[in-house]
Formats: structure tokens, sequence, C-alpha cells
């Protein structure tokens, strides 16, 4: 099953994050989160570590800049 959810435009700063990670399984009835794929608003060490104190798997795009490449 895929489930897309719409948290907001902008980025997590602007956002209350947390509260939308714990009212996403509402939606979703017993079907549980395997992955949680998000855009480069989400680059932020307080998702990163939400979604690891749920354990929930993530991959998040992130803006390639000269230092990365």
């Amino acid at each position: 099953m895929v489930a897309k959810f719409w948290l907001r435009p902008g980025n997590t700063a602007s956002v209350n994050f947390e509260r939308f990670i714990e009212s996403t399984p509402s939606n979703l009835g017993d079907t549980n989160v395997g992955l949680c794929c998000a855009d480069a608003g989400f680059d932020d060490k307080g998702v990163f570590a939400l979604l690891k104190a749920k354990k929930i798997s993530h991959n998040i795009s992130v803006r390639i800049t000269q230092r990365l490449q």
C-alpha cells in the first residue's frame, strides 16, 4: 500500500512535524508505516531522531551542494 499525505508548504521549521507523524497512523487504520519518503524540507535532525525513535525506515531527499558532490 502507498499512502500519500501532504504536511505543508514550507519546511519542518514552520510546522508541527511531530504531531503529523503521531496523527498519520490514525489515518491509515491498521496499516503500519513501512517507509517514510520525504523531500528536502524534512532534512532536519529532529525529524531524523523522531523517525529513528519510532523505528520508521526513511528516505529523505536532500539538496546536493558542492560540498556533498
